[in-house]
């Protein structure tokens, strides 16, 4: 009875949650410890923590999590099972659409609209991090800021892989910052 209620249960919220991660944990927390019972409060802080330095998308790894405490093994499955099958179900229609319809004028006029606001989007988290990470409050940090230039020159010009970035960034974060 459990499994089919975690299911659905996250089922909603896969198909409801729009606005990240962060935004689902809100829906996750109602379902599992408001409205179900299923955690208790500080079982959901934990979960949160846990959540947040496992790789992967959050809101993914707090229903796996949440799933899990509520129901064990089978639990994570369910719950994981019904946060993603939505997306899946709408990025398959749009694969479909796409393979269909890609050389239409007014779905490729579309797509092309989209490019752009994607584009402000990405800009807009990229800018949002570099300014807090770099200027801080009202101050440049010199530090971050070289390690900024060095690492997009890594990954720019050297073509250094990510993954070897993302590591002497926070080796260099460790030493400097």
């Amino acid at each position: 009875m459990i499994l089919s209620e975690l299911f659905l249960e996250f089922l909603v919220i896969g198909a409801l949650s729009f606005g990240g991660g962060y935004g689902t944990l809100a829906l996750i927390e109602e379902a599992a410890v408001t409205s179900r019972g299923w955690l208790t409060a500080a079982q959901f802080h934990d979960l949160v923590a846990f959540a947040e330095v496992t790789p992967g998308p959050i809101a993914l790894n707090a229903a796996s999590f949440a799933g899990y405490t509520a129901s064990g093994i089978p639990g994570a499955v369910a719950a994981t099972v019904g946060y993603v099958l939505p997306a899946f179900v709408i990025v398959t229609l749009l694969a479909l659409l796409w393979s269909k319809y890609a050389a239409h004028p007014v779905f490729s006029g579309i797509l092309g609209s989209i490019r752009p606001a994607v584009c402000a989007l990405v800009f807009a988290a990229f800018w949002s991090v570099f300014a807090e990470s770099v200027v801080g409050l009202g101050t440049v940090s010199i530090v971050s800021l070289l390690l900024f230039g060095g690492c997009f020159l890594l990954s720019r010009a050297a073509k250094v892989p990510p993954a070897a970035v993302i590591l002497l960034a926070g080796a260099a974060g460790a030493l400097f910052l």
